[in-house]
């Protein structure tokens, strides 16, 4: 038996909301971090949800589920996108986010500590996603029309989802999802420069 709580706050540094669902939960065992925001003009906003939001609410998670602070582990998921695996040069800032929850989250997966703390990381890098956020921006991208041709439904981001919570030992796990595949992929030094490839 398993309790979900979906926790809503105005607040990215809403430390009492979170404590409250821990309560709520007695013990949590999975943080899917999924606030996602996009506006290249007034950037500060971004970086603070997009990046750092991630950042703090993972670091909350890993305080409650550390088996060195009395939890038994956990699952941390991070919402990335595909622009965090490449570069787009009409929305640079939102790039520079999701290769910072890329990089942050592969980075955690690293930590000499995980076996101690029980706590594993994995991001889902999805392509292009019919959201509200999508649709409001789309009189803002001069792609518009690509995007929305190159778009899934939230329902294939969900099911990449439902494929990592069914792996045994997900740590570090980068999963990339677009209409034809879903599948993981690792970062490779290919002459000068990284390339992503599939990872068997």
């Amino acid at each position: 038996m398993f309790q979900i709580i979906f926790l809503l706050s105005l607040r990215i540094h809403d430390e009492e909301a979170f404590q409250t669902a821990a309560d709520e939960s007695k013990q949590i065992d999975l943080m899917v971090n999924n606030a996602g925001t996009l506006n290249e003009y007034d950037w500060e906003p971004v970086v603070q949800l997009n990046l750092v939001a991630c950042v703090r609410g993972s670091k909350l998670a890993m305080k409650h589920m550390s088996k060195k602070n009395g939890g038994r582990g956990g699952r941390i998921i991070n919402t990335c996108s595909d622009l965090g695996l490449i570069d787009f040069h009409q929305l640079p800032l939102y790039c520079a986010t999701k290769h910072g929850v890329r990089s942050f989250t592969s980075s955690m997966a690293l930590h000499p500590d995980k076996e101690l703390t029980g706590v594993q990381f994995a991001c889902i890098c999805p392509s292009v996603t019919r959201t509200d956020l999508m649709r409001s921006y789309n009189e803002t991208i001069s792609m518009a029309e690509d995007l929305e041709a190159i778009a899934i439904p939230t329902s294939r981001v969900a099911e990449g989802f439902l494929k990592l919570l069914r792996m045994s030992r997900m740590n570090g796990a980068i999963l990339y999802i677009d209409k034809l595949k879903c599948e993981f992929c690792k970062l490779e030094y290919v002459g000068l420069g990284p390339v992503w490839t599939p990872q068997q």
